[in-house]
């Protein structure tokens, strides 16, 4: 595979900063963004040297900030080969997917209860900001607000060993869930996304956690089930060839 993160780019330069830990954050944000949002693809390298020149800063803050995007799930660091975002073949993306059907209602559950003045507004607001993103083809925007939806109530829980573990699920999962969303022929995903979603969020306004909960656990496995039928997501993610150029911007394509 080739080193996918190659190139200057002055405009991240004013990003750069002589402070070590402002560094580090710099440059953990940038590739997160740059794996979530699908600008990197799993299995693509991550080379030190050239983060480190497009970003203008050295390469230890580099080092450190795979370090954090390595705990996070991520990235994995593999010994003579170095950094590559993660990549997952069909049995661990269905363990993945298991594991969250399982703590995920629970912890909704016990978030409910905690929820704070406001967190109903902006649960609903995040409910049809994601309408009107899928109808406007913005799959980023939908990807990050329907992160926003599902997470928030799960800070609330005070279960931060819960909340760490799955973020970590919801990162290692993210590019074959674009990947699913995007496929002209799931227009339908969208759709019943959104009625589940309608119906989580009427349980969680009435403070029903046991609602929630098997709400929560037929969305997360109705998506386990689903990705199952389509192996081709697996091939379609894989770099191919020595010079596989970066993807494009997932904002520019449609649903």
């Amino acid at each position: 595979m080739s080193e996918n993160v190659q190139g200057s780019d002055p405009n991240r330069r004013r990003g750069a900063s002589s402070s070590p830990g402002v560094a580090i954050h710099h440059v953990s944000a940038t590739l997160r963004d740059e794996i979530l949002g699908g600008r990197l693809l799993p299995g693509d390298r991550i080379g030190q040297g050239a983060v480190a020149e497009r970003l203008g800063v050295s390469r230890q803050p580099v080092r450190e900030a795979l370090r954090i995007l390595e705990s996070e799930g991520l990235v994995a660091q593999i010994s003579n080969v170095g950094a590559r975002v993660v990549s997952l073949d069909a049995a661990e993306l269905d363990e993945v997917y298991w594991l969250r059907e399982r703590i995920e209602p629970a912890a909704l559950a016990a978030g409910i209860a905690r929820l704070e003045p406001g967190d109903d507004a902006a649960l609903a607001a995040w409910v049809e900001a994601m309408e009107d993103a899928a109808a406007a083809g913005d799959s980023v925007a939908w990807h990050e607000l329907d992160r926003r939806f599902h997470l928030l109530p799960l800070r609330r829980a005070g279960l931060p060993r819960v909340l760490g573990q799955v973020e970590v699920l919801w990162n290692q999962a993210a590019p074959y869930r674009r990947a699913y969303t995007t496929q002209a022929t799931f227009a339908n995903v969208f759709e019943i996304s959104h009625s589940e979603h309608r119906l989580l969020l009427d349980a969680i306004v009435r403070r029903e956690p046991r609602d929630a909960h098997a709400l929560l656990e037929v969305h997360i496995r109705r998506t386990r089930l689903a990705l199952r039928t389509h192996p081709e997501l697996f091939r379609d993610l894989r770099r191919t060839g020595a010079d596989a150029p970066t993807p494009p911007d997932p904002r520019t394509m449609t649903q």
